[in-house]
């Protein structure tokens, strides 16, 4: 009797190991021979579900803006926050993911730089997944205005990119808290 496999959890679970061999060897460093290695499959049946690395890795990437997403969801429902509080709030969240989003950032420029002049496919996968974090800014702080998603979303990763260049924790980093309080002048006038 054939074997049946759930090609769906299958999928899933090469993602989820693969996420952990991208973040500690880096893309360019590894082949799908190396992956499949690891992750203890067949090459052909890594090449079953992802026709090569670059398909995999992006998949990597899509699973985890959906589980970071999913994270930030949990973390922020539920408090009845004023705008300082939201602001707050997202903040803590972020430092409590600083690891994760220093991991994420080298993965995502090791991938970049291995695109070479085929840059305009990272540029499609990442504005989607920014148009997504903007949303989820935009509701969470309730924002008239994405523009100030944006702006919050570029200090975080400024202070994801700070701390690996200069080991500056995002807790203490001034500028946070200096972009929390206009965030918060934002809101509140388009309450009064």
């Amino acid at each position: 009797m054939p074997k049946i496999v759930d090609h769906d959890a299958m999928r899933s679970d090469l993602v989820t190991r693969s996420a952990a061999l991208f973040g500690a060897h880096g893309f360019r460093r590894l082949t799908m021979r190396a992956i499949a290695k690891e992750l203890g499959v067949s090459t052909g049946t890594l090449y079953h579900y992802y026709p090569g690395k670059d398909a995999l890795f992006q998949a990597v990437f899509e699973s985890v803006l959906k589980l970071d997403l999913a994270a930030a969801a949990d973390a922020l429902s539920g408090a009845q926050d004023d705008a300082q509080g939201r602001v707050n709030r997202l903040f803590a969240f972020a430092a409590s993911r600083q690891e994760a989003m220093e991991l994420y950032a080298l993965i995502t420029i090791d991938y970049l730089r291995s695109l070479g002049d085929e840059k305009e496919r990272l540029f499609q996968l990442t504005l989607a997944t920014r148009q997504r974090y903007i949303a989820g800014v935009t509701a969470y702080l309730q924002l008239h205005d994405p523009a100030y998603a944006d702006l919050v979303i570029l200090a975080i990763n400024g202070a994801i990119h700070r701390r690996l260049i200069g080991g500056i924790a995002m807790e203490a980093n001034p500028g946070l808290e200096l972009l929390g309080g206009l965030i918060v002048d934002a809101i509140d006038s388009r309450a009064d």
